[in-house]
């Protein structure tokens, strides 16, 4: 019988290593996925952003790696795994490519919102800041920075959208597409 072929993805961990709290040293999180079975594992800096290879579908990888980080910590970060090729997907689709890198993020959400929810948004005036919802991913035009927004970061996406969130600037994204293809 033949085995499945590892596969690359990228695990995204939601609200580690953030203001303080619930810490996760990196080090610690390269342990954690290499337990489970994980191979080539890599991080990139310290907001959980992991490149690997493994086996398990991407649900299960998301699962067991939840239990594992609640286990070895005492907290359940929640996790987001897309593949090599739709973060590729998520570059092109940029409906901002004006937006410099550090100012326009990328949600990467758990599921794809229903369309209601999507036309729910359509009322909304953020301006001079943007949203665009593409597929299973939420762009975030912060025109002046995230720390500046007046209106974009007040939203409440995830209630309003029915999904759970996690978001890295453009350079993050790219960072994680190289890192992948080394």
């Amino acid at each position: 019988m033949a085995t499945k072929a590892p596969t690359q993805l990228i695990v995204l961990l939601r609200g580690i290593n953030v203001g303080g709290h619930a810490k996760l040293p990196m080090a610690q999180l390269r342990e954690i996925c290499a337990s489970l079975g994980c191979a080539e594992v890599s991080t990139y800096i310290q907001s959980g952003n992991v490149v690997l290879e493994t086996d398990m579908a991407a649900a299960t990888l998301a699962n067991l790696l939840e239990k594992a980080v609640d286990a070895a910590v005492g907290f359940t970060p929640r996790v987001v795994i897309r593949t090599v090729a739709d973060l590729e997907a998520a570059l092109t689709a940029n409906p901002y490519p004006d937006t410099p890198d550090r100012y326009l993020h990328v949600g990467f959400m758990d599921k794809a919102p229903t369309h209601a929810a999507v036309a729910d948004l359509d009322a909304l005036d953020v301006s001079p800041e943007g949203f665009s919802v593409v597929g299973r991913e939420i762009y975030l035009n912060y025109v002046d920075g995230v720390s500046q927004s007046r209106k974009l970061g007040k939203v409440g996406f995830e209630r309003k959208l029915g999904v759970a969130i996690t978001a890295r600037n453009l350079r993050t994204v790219q960072k994680l597409v190289a890192l992948a293809h080394r």
